[in-house]
């Protein structure tokens, strides 16, 4: 479930260009980093990729090793 999150969030990153022109791989008839796409990613993407993505990992890590000593 988490890699399958993951890799939606990231899609919304994922451009390529053609014929000199920057577009969403997902959906060829958005431009990447201008107005619907650019709201997208700034405001459900970058904060997803701290929360998400990074977050919940490093909270993960950060409770195993304060509590390190109660599990050995």
């Amino acid at each position: 479930m988490y890699s399958n999150n993951t890799s939606l969030i990231l899609s919304v990153f994922n451009c390529k260009s053609i014929e000199d022109e920057l577009l969403l791989s997902r959906d060829l008839d958005i431009e990447c980093w201008k107005g619907s796409h650019a709201r997208w990613a700034f405001g459900f993407g970058i904060p997803m990729l701290i929360f998400f993505v990074f977050g919940i990992p490093i909270f993960g890590v950060l409770i195993l090793f304060l509590n390190r000593k109660k599990l050995g």
